[in-house]
């Protein structure tokens, strides 16, 4: 019975296969721990892919947010970049405006400096010219000698101020030279002996006297007088007067004369008879010429 219900003989249906065992049919519990595994395994799933996706989104945050900065960053440069520019532009404007103004200030200060200097120099001028024409001026003239065998010897000299205004402080001095009849008389041939002559002041168109005189007859007077009367020695006579005018400037004087074969009148020498060329030194220069502040001659140059 067994045999027929529940299969073959085995040792008569040896070469049959054994009927497959049906399966199991799961019970109500394993289905529902089948369904909780299931459902906590689609949970374990979206909590991970709920997780990939916060972190994702988390990633892009920092992105977008740098994305935002970098173009902030960007537009804010290009705000600078023009405020710059116009900033660029203003003080190139401000610069070419001082520029001008120091130009301007510079020539203005050249063409004052030239004004003053061409004013200063007139004014000079006419200061020079007026004090030329109002000084004093003394010549020295009408030589009067005294030479002979029996009388000291003696010289006078007129000085004469020809000027308009005194003349102070006056002193001269008178030399005598004798000297073969063909030498030419040079200017260190002209010595002066003895103590000068003090006169004072002399007012203009008034005179005064100067001399050299000796007191006694020198000895071998009689054969020197003889040979300037022969002409074979030649005598001269030479003076020299320094003086102030009153603007306190000092002048000079020279006087020389040649004894002629009478002893009684002089001719001018070649040399001697001059007076100071009265030319202002630096030193004496107006007040007026004041030196101004040095202007640079370059000038600005205005950028474009």
């Amino acid at each position: 019975m067994p045999d027929e219900i529940g299969g073959q003989n085995p040792a008569g249906n040896a070469d049959r296969e054994p009927t497959p065992t049906p399966p199991i049919q799961p019970n109500i519990e394993q289905r529902v721990m089948d369904l909780e595994s299931k459902s906590h395994s689609h949970k374990k799933q979206d909590e991970s892919s709920d997780l990939a996706s916060a972190v994702r989104k988390g990633e892009g945050w920092p992105i977008g947010i740098n994305v935002l900065l970098l173009i902030t960053t960007i537009v804010i440069a290009v705000i600078y970049y023009g405020q710059l520019q116009q900033m660029t532009t203003a003080t190139k404007a401000t610069q070419n405006a001082v520029c001008v103004a120091s130009n301007t200030l510079g020539e203005t200060e050249r063409s004052n400096r030239l004004q003053q200097e061409s004013s200063s120099a007139a004014l000079h001028s006419a200061i020079e010219n007026f004090r030329l024409d109002q000084r004093a001026w003394i010549g020295i003239g009408d030589p009067v000698i005294t030479l002979n065998a029996t009388d000291p010897e003696k010289i006078t000299l007129t000085l004469k101020n020809v000027g308009k205004t005194p003349a102070t402080e006056i002193v001269s001095q008178i030399g005598i030279a004798r000297k073969p009849k063909d030498y030419e008389l040079k200017l260190a041939d002209i010595k002066y002996t003895g103590e000068p002559s003090k006169s004072g002041s002399l007012f203009p168109s008034a005179s005064t006297l100067i001399g050299k005189n000796l007191d006694t007859v020198l000895p071998g007077q009689s054969d020197e007088i003889n040979i300037l009367k022969s002409g074979s020695m030649i005598g001269y006579v030479f003076a020299i007067v320094t003086y102030n005018d009153v603007f306190n400037r000092p002048h000079w004087t020279h006087s020389c004369g040649v004894i002629q074969k009478d002893l009684t009148s002089i001719h001018e020498c070649k040399i001697y008879n001059d007076t100071d060329p009265d030319v202002t030194s630096s030193a004496q220069q107006p007040s007026a010429l004041v030196t101004m502040r040095p202007v640079s001659e370059k000038p600005c140059i205005i950028t474009p």
